[in-house]
């Protein structure tokens, strides 16, 4: 009776080890697939950014100019003051904006860059598997024709780097 529970406990710790691994192989592949448009993501968010720039000097140069003092406007300064407060909320809305942007644009890049640090033990051929398959979301068959191997033989070196980036992502994870 002993000895059947240690085989219980050991075939136990079998499970956990797998379910580990079968946990990190399924983190890996929810990494790649939020990976498919990072790229494009981070290429526009520059793009908003650097028109929330533009847009806000715009706002910041007619807010040195026009100071709230009530010169030149009509009646008690009221318009100008209105106009100046205005302006300002607009400066204040674009720099969230921005800041918030920039929070995005370096958490793409952080994943990013975990993405190649996992890749980092593969060879070519599995790297080009596992971007055309799961970062550039192509078919098996389009893969394999990129690849030169069978569908099957891409499937199955596909699915050992998934495996070897699970490892390392534990490994990662354990440190």
């Amino acid at each position: 009776m002993i000895k059947t529970d240690a085989r219980a406990v050991r075939s136990r710790a079998k499970l956990m080890a797998c379910d580990c691994v079968e946990e990190a192989e399924a983190q890996v592949i929810k990494l790649l697939h939020s990976a498919r448009g990072t790229e494009e993501e981070i290429r526009e968010i520059r793009s908003v950014l650097s028109e929330f720039n533009r847009s806000s000097r715009i706002y910041t140069d007619g807010l040195t100019r026009s100071r709230p003092l009530g010169m030149g406007a009509p009646g008690n300064g009221r318009h100008a003051d209105h106009t100046y407060h205005a302006a300002r909320r607009s400066v204040e809305w674009y720099g969230s904006q921005c800041r918030r942007l920039e929070a995005r644009s370096i958490q793409l890049l952080m994943e990013l860059e975990l993405i190649d640090d996992l890749m980092a033990d593969l060879n070519k051929t599995q790297r080009n598997i596992i971007k055309t398959r799961w970062i550039e979301d192509k078919t098996w068959i389009q893969v394999a024709g990129k690849v030169y191997l069978s569908e099957r033989q891409s499937q199955r070196v596909g699915k050992a780097a998934i495996g070897c980036m699970a490892k390392r992502y534990l490994s990662h994870a354990k440190e």
